[in-house]
């Protein structure tokens, strides 16, 4: 529309030749709307009936889209049945279950002394859950013991470094104007 407008002749007079409305003055006509703007939207579409906008009738095509929702949604609750989409829903899981040695409704820890007492003893797992958890609290318990010694060591590292650091503060306070930083020998471990 801005470049039908900005092509648009304009008479400037009888003194001055014809010219072109230009850009600027488009899209000034476009904002302010106005008598002018209607002028030029007419002679646009009597120029360009492609792009006519053809009417819409929206409740007609609303009617239509809800009919046809309406008629699948019958259609489905009629023929949908609960207990078969259940069983369908519930029937893969269990098949896939069962073909990995697993039975519905029975406990793993079930299913695993069923497993072990069908092997021969060399191969039966041993552990329960119960043993699963002993063995974790003993590493947990290895761990925060390591985490102890750690400190232990770091304090006893620590202790001779205070020490010095107390000294030199000392001499400081004791003679400011000497560098006892010159004098401060870290202990050698």
């Amino acid at each position: 529309m801005l470049e039908f407008i900005a092509h648009q002749p304009v008479n400037k007079g009888p003194d001055q030749s014809p010219g072109q409305v230009g850009y600027d003055q488009a899209r000034l006509i476009i904002e302010r709307g106005g008598e002018e703007r209607a002028a030029y939207i007419n002679c646009f579409r009597e120029a360009h009936p492609q792009y006519r906008i053809q009417s819409i009738r929206s409740s007609e095509v609303e009617d239509r889209l809800d009919h046809s929702y309406n008629r699948g949604a019958n259609k489905l609750q009629k023929d949908f049945n609960s207990e078969t989409y259940y069983q369908q829903q519930t029937q893969a899981p269990i098949n896939e279950g069962t073909r990995a040695g697993l039975e519905p409704h029975q406990l793993a820890h079930e299913q695993q002394d069923a497993k072990n007492t069908s092997l021969p003893k060399s191969q039966q797992q041993t552990e329960h859950p119960q043993s699963i958890r002993k063995a974790a609290e003993e590493f947990i318990s290895n761990i925060e013991k390591k985490i102890e010694d750690g400190k232990k060591e770091i304090g006893e590292h620590q202790k001779p470094l205070q020490e010095e650091a107390l000294k030199i503060e000392e001499s400081f306070k004791k003679n400011p104007s000497s560098s006892s930083i010159d004098s401060f020998n870290p202990p050698m471990s």
